[in-house]
């Protein structure tokens, strides 16, 4: 994953023994892979945060400490997910090892050799896999993200590897007319309080012309999704610009002419020199600090009496302003994410927000938003990024029908190929469970849909049904199984069905999709002893099994999961029992690897809510199962290597974390009997 050379200047020794000790840990004649600088950077934070301090991982990664700063605050709430802070650890340097640590070494370099698999897959490869193709035109929006898409500045480079032919191809074959990248108008247009200097601007308005050329080819439009105006640091801003504060950071005062008279010239300034842009998404409440009551709460004096939905209404309405004076075709979509219980709002606010919107703004809600359920007894809200109990929920349906009665044009934000449920797979395969929730909406008259948010985006059977089952008037869902499938459409279909059905028993919470080990699977390292560490979002899932649960009871929780894990192995069998076309065997594949996470969360609910209470000599079952899961995992990584990855996050786990997890599970069993 690294350079030797770097590795060496990271540990203060040389090359020769770098490679000697990792030929002790018995991945001697491994090939550096520099793909994983430019597009697997997350995994090597994530992978040495709590084991490099700051300058080491910038010299890890080969980037300064400002660039390591920006991308820990800009690429996706990157900070957040590895806890909100760095670890104060000593610096990590090369020591001669003593003589027990050189044996300790070469048992694990034994141990390795045994189990080490040579990858048929290359880690990015990505697209050298068959999909399905439609040939229909639809009308209206169908938005995804890229696959593999980097997060950040890639603007600046001009690298558009997050967007190959290959992939733009087989996006426009599956139906896709649009795609989304995050948009910083700090980088792309004169800001009063920013350092970027016009050079770097003018690159990135070149590249983004470039790309918008790119996509158009396909018939493909990009959407920037816009948090804006961004905060600024205090310390930059003159006391009347101060408004809500958190930490080092503050809103541009939403009271002041100066924040709008910004927004409005920033987004004119970047329509006026990127043509045939399809648009801007905006969510508007809660995502990053933009005006003084983005959230609940306020502590801005001046604006802590302003009903939120003028705030929220008033961005999307002044930079649709901004894009008409510029004469752009370009379309502003008001994400309504937020615009709920979640913060506070009442039905008469959701609906005097809508009022305030200019007409020719579009509204998108997502589908599943305050979608009231009961999982073992247990009722729950969910808010979003739900595969499992997704259907268009009574708030939804209510937005769309305020909003067609104002005049708006209506999108629906869904997850169609997985969710945080699972995002460790290209595509859940649930087909039955994406009919029914995309026909509720079609139902309703949505033509309009955003089918990923960073995960999801992948062009694969899933994508092609929903666009089918959106849009095609005679669409009938075992004719489609016999053109998929054709002699084997009865058994896929019973096997589907029944993961349909053992979906269903996953206890959804916000909490399980983003702080349990849904997302990392049987990677997550096992501890007999407690870590004490709290679970961070879509990070690391450590032992905190209290916060994985969430508003479930443990017992509740525990059933559940066994439910899940027991009724969707059944499906995965009897996937199996066919006949393995090259269509079967990926669903079959992908279908394995969700199993593997669902069972393995199980058993580390099992297993970390055990010990303490039971010994390890009682715990032996459960490592025994979780390694015997590690183990299949790894076999598959090594064939697909599209597994264990998701554009935010970059790769969940990769081979060395999944040999570290069987070596930790050996030791455990060794340590049974001590």
């Amino acid at each position: 994953m690294v350079d030797n050379e770097v590795l060496a200047r990271v540990l203060q020794t040389d090359v020769q023994t770098v490679q000697r000790e990792a030929t002790r840990l018995g991945l001697e004649n491994k090939t550096f892979e520099n793909g994983w600088i430019t597009r697997g950077y997350i995994t090597l934070i994530r992978s040495n945060w709590h084991h490099l301090n700051y300058s080491q991982l910038c010299t890890l990664l080969s980037c300064t400490e400002k660039e390591l700063a920006f991308t820990l605050k800009e690429d996706d709430f990157l900070s957040v997910k590895l806890g909100g802070f760095k670890p104060d650890v000593q610096p990590t340097f090369y020591r001669k090892l003593t003589e027990a640590e050189e044996t300790k070494t070469c048992e694990i370099g034994d141990f390795v050799r045994k189990n080490l698999i040579k990858n048929k897959a290359q880690r990015f490869d990505f697209y050298s896999y068959d999909t399905p193709c439609v040939t229909a035109e639809y009308e209206g929006e169908r938005i995804v993200y890229s696959f593999a898409a980097v997060y950040g500045d890639f603007l600046l480079s001009g690298d558009f590897s997050s967007f190959p032919e290959e992939l733009l191809l087989k996006l426009k074959g599956c139906g896709v007319n649009g795609l989304w990248m995050q948009g910083l108008l700090s980088l792309l247009a004169p800001h009063p309080f920013a350092e970027e200097c016009e050079e770097n601007r003018l690159k990135r308005i070149k590249n983004l012309n470039l790309l918008v050329e790119r996509l158009a080819k396909y018939g493909i439009k990009l959407y920037l999704y816009l948090n804006e105006p961004r905060s600024v640091s205090t310390a930059l801003l003159p006391s009347s610009l101060v408004g809500h504060t958190e930490g080092d950071y503050s809103a541009m005062c939403s009271s002041q002419k100066q924040t709008w008279d910004y927004l409005y010239s920033a987004v004119k300034y970047l329509v006026e020199r990127v043509s045939g842009l399809g648009g801007f998404i905006m969510i508007t409440m809660s995502e990053n600090i933009t005006h003084c009551r983005y959230r609940t709460h306020t502590n801005c004096p001046r604006r802590k009496n302003v009903p939120q939905e003028e705030l929220a209404s008033k961005i999307p309405n002044t930079i649709l302003r901004a894009v008409k004076d510029a004469n752009s075709g370009a379309k502003v979509i008001a994400n309504v994410w937020g615009w709920n219980f979640s913060m506070e709002w009442t039905d008469a606010q959701v609906e005097r927000g809508i009022s305030l919107l200019d007409k020719d703004i579009a509204v998108m809600s997502v589908s599943e938003t305050a979608l009231k359920i009961n999982k073992g007894g247990v009722e729950n809200l969910v808010i979003d990024y739900s595969v499992s109990c997704g259907t268009e929920s009574e708030y939804t349906k209510k937005v769309i029908e305020i909003a067609q009665k104002m005049g708006h044009s209506v999108l629906a934000k869904v997850q169609i190929n997985n969710s945080w449920e699972c995002s460790a797979v290209p595509c859940i395969p649930v087909f039955d469970l994406v009919v029914g929730h995309v026909s509720t909406l079609r139902n309703d008259g949505v033509k309009g849909y955003m089918y990923s948010w960073t995960l999801g985006g992948y062009p694969s059977i899933s994508l092609e049904l929903a666009m089918r089952v959106g849009f095609e008037n005679e669409f009938n869902l075992f004719d489609w199984y016999k053109e998929r499938f054709a002699g084997q459409a009865e058994p896929v279909h019973d096997a589907i069905k029944q993961l349909c059905s053992a979906f269903t028993n996953l206890p959804f919470d916000v909490n399980l999709l983003y702080f349990s080990p849904l997302n990392v699977g049987a990677a997550n390292p096992w501890y007999y002893q407690n870590t004490e560490r709290e679970a961070t979002m879509v990070g690391f899932p450590f032992d905190d099994v209290k916060t994985w649960r969430g508003v479930y009871p443990l017992d509740v929780f525990t059933s559940q999961l066994g439910m899940l894990s027991k009724e969707w192995n059944k499906g995965v069998d009897m996937l199996s029992a066919c006949n393995k076309t090259p269509q079967i065997a990926e669903i079959l594949r992908f279908a394995t690897v969700c199993g593997i996470h669902f069972e393995s969360t199980y058993l580390q609910v099992c297993f970390n809510s055990l010990k303490g209470k039971s010994s390890l000599q009682e715990l032996v079952p459960l490592i025994e199962r979780e390694r015997i899961l590690t183990q299949k995992l790894y076999e598959i990584i090594s064939q697909d290597s599209r597994i264990g990855f998701e554009a935010s996050n970059h790769y969940f786990y990769t081979e060395n974390s999944l040999l570290f997890k069987l070596v930790s599970l050996e030791q455990l069993l060794k340590d049974k009997d001590v």
